[in-house]
């Protein structure tokens, strides 16, 4: 018997989380400065259009070392509504519906 690849352990494992009914779901976490947005400026009108259809088909968090007053400045509202959550101060501030949902002390 040959020892298998990650690869085919991957597989493997899909095919038997399919078949007790299982489907693996992925989430997408996107820096924001220099990564959707110029460093320390707002988001492009181009990045505006095609991030906000990604977002209505993928689970989507925001990740940033930034506070929330940049965060607002760079990514627009209706993006800000689209996600999941947007993760500030290097993670330690955790954002949802524009609300405080975790803040570490």
């Amino acid at each position: 018997m040959h020892r298998k690849t990650k690869e085919e352990l991957i597989v493997m494992m899909e095919h038997l989380l399919k078949e007790i009914g299982f489907r693996m779901k992925r989430i997408y976490i996107f820096d924001i400065d220099g990564t959707l947005t110029p460093p320390r400026l707002p988001m492009t009108e181009e990045m505006v259009g095609l991030f906000t259809e990604f977002c209505k088909h993928h689970k989507v968090f925001l990740a940033t070392g930034s506070d929330i007053v940049k965060v607002e400045e760079q990514v627009p509202l209706a993006i800000r509504q689209l996600v999941k959550g947007i993760f500030t101060c290097s993670g330690n501030k955790f954002f949802q519906d524009e609300r405080v949902i975790y803040e570490k002390e």
